[in-house]
């Protein structure tokens, strides 16, 4: 191996690293206007699926069939709330977030102009679907609170720890057998007259306002 080959690798390499270590998932923050003013699109999850009744923005995980993280995020959005490709100018990509939970996140921006009170909304998935102006986000900053994440080895089932990672077979200093970390993490929330926008679609809400501000404030 030579240091011209070590320098190539390193020009080419992943954007994040690890990111093959990542679920990946693809969400569509998709703007709308109304009323001559521009508003983004919500949806609120049907109850009986996994985190029902909370606010989120359209997509899912990515799929081997799908080309690339774009098309994720635009079938998903179909499938969810039935606007078609076709109906979507794609704008831009926020930055890949890796959310405290492990998976990493893509973001793509898109702007409509179908009619999505006339869609076909997946009623399994989606109790409704709705627009708060992007002006309210842009004047409004979110409360932010704090939760503590923490690591531990194992997993608890029915009673009985399951132990992931043999901490004390490996010989591990002693601190490492039972939970540890404690790492503080912020928590975006926004108050909607739709319920409490809050957790990662807030994050990301308040990520892509901080990067219109920047352009706004430029121009």
């Amino acid at each position: 191996m030579e240091i011209e080959n070590i320098k190539i690798a390193l020009e080419n390499k992943s954007r994040i690293l690890g990111e093959s270590d990542y679920e990946v998932f693809s969400v569509l923050l998709l703007l709308k206007k109304i009323d001559g003013k521009l508003n983004i699109v919500f949806e609120k999850r049907a109850e009986n699926i996994k985190q029902g009744g909370e606010i989120c923005f359209p997509g899912g995980k990515l799929d081997l069939s799908d080309a690339d993280c774009s098309i994720t995020a635009l079938r998903e959005t179909y499938e969810e709330i039935g606007i078609p490709n076709e109906e979507i100018n794609i704008l831009g990509q926020l930055p890949p977030f890796i959310a405290p939970m492990g998976f990493l996140i893509e973001t793509f921006v898109g702007y409509t102009d179908f009619e999505i009170e006339n869609a076909n909304i997946n009623k399994d998935e989606v109790e409704k679907v709705f627009f708060i102006p992007l002006e309210y986000f842009l004047n409004t900053n979110p409360d932010i609170y704090d939760i503590v994440i923490e690591i531990k080895p194992y997993v608890e089932k029915n009673g009985e720890k399951i132990v992931l990672f043999p901490t004390k077979d490996l010989n591990l200093p002693e601190r490492y057998h039972d939970k540890w970390g404690g790492i503080k993490n912020k928590v975006y929330v926004y108050h909607t007259k739709y319920g409490t926008l809050w957790g990662i679609t807030a994050k990301l809400v308040y990520e892509f306002i901080k990067i219109i501000k920047k352009v706004k404030k430029n121009a």
